[in-house]
């Protein structure tokens, strides 16, 4: 239904208004849905004034999300998407409209989406497959405040197709993979909350860019995945116990995650660089090193196929099989690196690789100071 009056403020012959205004969403409010809310603020379009002003849209107590809302080459960023409620429960089952093969809660197509300022999590209606939480594609622009975002999406929480998010302090907990970043995306996630993550915390390609320190990952199954001359900065990401890999960068990717905290991880590689990608797990700003000790699964440390890892400090030791591996082109700065305790070698070179182990602690694979076949560990 529509309202019954139009404000005072919005000065319907012109399309404007002047002041704040609020549209309530819910039994006793007016409108049923938020997508009838959104089409009758897309009416207006705020005033210049000193002070910022905004269309609010307000989820009632009890409001169940039971739609898709999708905004298409239209500009909503000055409505604000609000809830009484801590938590809105989305109908999953009501997720039936495709976009780029996926179904979002949320989509936005050459635009800028409403500002999501309320959280939201997925119940477990209907089918799992595909559903996500956000969808931003083809130069869209979206902003999630903090505390905010989507919970429980199965496929993904944030879906980045050539767009950018500002979700510094979000929430994506219980997502498939929290975050996807694809073809020249941008997103800002500092501070957010990727926590119990069922595919990986993030997938980043296509020269996309994240910026992603301060992350909150406890129980995720996989940290972050660079490929494709992706750019991610994680600094001070921690992830203990995990069962996938914890840094993953391939095909000239970049990631920087000093101060990186992943012990225990149950798989081969806690941190993995390959085919010309470079990782950087040295200090951070705090002078904190990274721990990468006790992986169970095979090494803690491994560069491939002309790829680079800045390992500088870090606590490598104890892993299954080898502390640090690099073959086929690839370097290692393992400048002060413990590797002690490993299940074979410390460092293992192989097929080309160098390893700058000046100041380690541990064994290596070949006699230091010697040019081999497969490699060269310095000491």
């Amino acid at each position: 239904m529509a309202l019954t009056k139009v404000p005072n403020n919005m000065l319907k012959n012109t399309g404007h208004f002047d002041s704040d205004v609020l549209i309530t969403v819910g039994a006793g409010g007016d409108y049923s849905t938020i997508g009838e809310a959104m089409s009758f603020a897309s009416q207006f379009y705020p005033l210049y004034t000193a002070n910022s002003i905004s269309i609010e849209v307000k989820l009632l107590t009890g409001f169940i999300v039971s739609e898709q809302v999708f905004v298409e080459n239209i500009d909503l960023s000055y409505v604000k998407l609000t809830s009484v409620d801590a938590e809105v429960t989305v109908d999953r089952s009501a997720l039936t409209k495709i976009s780029a093969s996926y179904y979002p809660l949320f989509m936005c197509d050459y635009g800028s989406l409403f500002r999501i300022e309320a959280l939201f999590s997925m119940d477990t209606s209907g089918t799992a497959t595909d559903r996500i939480g956000l969808q931003l594609k083809n130069l869209a622009n979206g902003f999630v405040d903090t505390g905010c975002g989507i919970k429980n999406s199965p496929a993904r929480g944030a879906h980045l197709i050539s767009s950018q998010l500002n979700g510094n302090g979000s929430v994506w907990d219980g997502s498939g993979i929290g975050l996807r970043a694809g073809n020249e995306s941008e997103a800002w996630v500092r501070n957010g909350s990727f926590q119990n993550c069922t595919t990986s915390i993030m997938n980043v390609a296509g020269s996309s860019i994240v910026a992603a320190q301060d992350l909150t990952a406890t129980g995720s199954v996989q940290g972050i995945v660079a490929e494709n001359s992706a750019v991610v900065v994680c600094d001070n990401l921690t992830l203990n116990n995990s069962a996938g890999i914890v840094i993953s960068a391939d095909s000239n990717a970049s990631v920087t995650a000093r101060g990186l905290t992943a012990t225990g991880c149950l798989v081969p590689r806690t941190v993995r660089a390959t085919n010309g990608a470079d990782v950087d797990i040295s200090p951070n700003d705090e002078g904190t090193s990274s721990d990468v000790s006790g992986n169970t699964g095979g090494e803690a440390i491994y560069a491939s196929d002309l790829a680079s890892i800045n390992a500088q400090s870090a606590d490598a030791s104890g892993a299954n099989t080898y502390g640090i591996y690099a073959a086929r082109g690839s370097t290692v700065n393992a400048n002060g690196v413990d590797v002690s305790g490993a299940g074979t070698d410390g460092i293992e070179v192989f097929r080309g690789g160098y390893v700058n182990a000046h100041g380690i602690t541990g064994s290596f694979s070949q006699t230091a100071n010697t040019l081999s076949t497969d490699g060269y560990i310095l000491n």
